[in-house]
């Protein structure tokens, strides 16, 4: 392998842990976004009401207001059918009875509709109470965990500075021109010089060339939200790359999965040994 193959294959695994890097940044921001916060649990509302005198008189005048037109009416027609002389006692006592039979009922069905309300919002109160005691055992474990995410975090954040100094120091000394300082098109160009397909970066057939020209055709894809996708159809014309990327999937699938293991657990605080071990390799 000569010199210009290895130095591209060197950039291109740089870029590539650098983008790792930012992917793995970025995940565990959501992470912390999603730690440590307490549910929107609403609390029951208690729609009984106090039954007692007070209920008691509001029954009795709503009977009143709504029966006293339609017992008057009543009372007057029992007078006529059965030609009662003193109408006005005979009304005023059968309205008095209906008045009183009706205030009963309508208590009695109130206040036993009132106590249904009352059991109902106390089991929902006992529901709600636990709720938020689970909840807050939650909040009480997610912010543990969420400052080993932070502390992750930083780790990570560490790691990608040195990662970030490394390749600016390998482009400082290195041709590649600065259109050209990707991920996509460093892993490519790879490609090219491993398989014999260009010698050199620039002139006719050079690597800038072949891909300006491929990048036209569509036979290379440039846009790394896209190869994520599809990496199986990338791996015929850029080859490098479609490794660099599924290795950085399984990187951060392993160390996310770990952590999602640990948060289940809640037992202890451990050590995420995927990461450490990929911080390692990128030391």
């Amino acid at each position: 392998m000569n010199k210009m193959t290895q130095y591209l294959k060197d950039v291109a695994t740089l870029e590539c842990q650098l983008y790792t890097q930012d992917r793995l940044l970025n995940t565990l921001k959501i992470k912390l976004e999603q730690l440590g916060y307490a549910a929107s649990i609403e609390e029951p509302k208690d729609n009984s009401s106090k039954t007692g005198i007070l209920s008691l008189v509001f029954c009795f005048f709503g009977i009143v207001i709504s029966l006293t037109i339609p017992v008057m009416l009543l009372s007057m027609l029992l007078a006529v059918i059965t030609d009662i002389r003193n109408f006005w006692q005979t009304a005023f006592e059968f309205y008095f009875v209906i008045i009183v039979i009706a205030t009963v009922i309508a208590y009695r069905v109130d206040a036993r509709e009132n106590a249904a309300k009352k059991k109902l919002y106390e089991e929902k109160m006992v529901k709600y109470q636990a709720a938020l005691q689970a909840d807050k055992q939650r909040v009480e474990r997610e912010l543990v965990w969420r400052q080993e995410m932070v502390d992750q975090w930083y780790q990570v954040k560490e790691k990608r500075m040195e990662t970030k100094q490394s390749l600016d120091s390998l482009y400082a000394v290195g041709p590649v021109h600065a259109k050209y300082r990707n991920l996509v098109a460093i892993s490519t160009f790879y490609d090219y010089f491993d398989t014999g397909r260009c010698i050199s970066l620039t002139g006719p057939g050079g690597a800038y060339d072949t891909y300006e020209y491929e990048t036209r055709l569509g036979r290379i894809e440039t846009k790394l939200d896209v190869i994520i996708t599809k990496l199986d159809e990338i791996i015929a014309n850029q080859q490098y790359l479609g490794d660099l990327m599924r290795e950085a999937n399984s990187t951060l699938y392993r160390i996310e999965k770990q952590n999602d293991r640990m948060m289940k657990s809640m037992d202890r605080i451990q050590e995420n040994t995927e990461l450490t071990e990929y911080n390692t390799r990128c030391a």
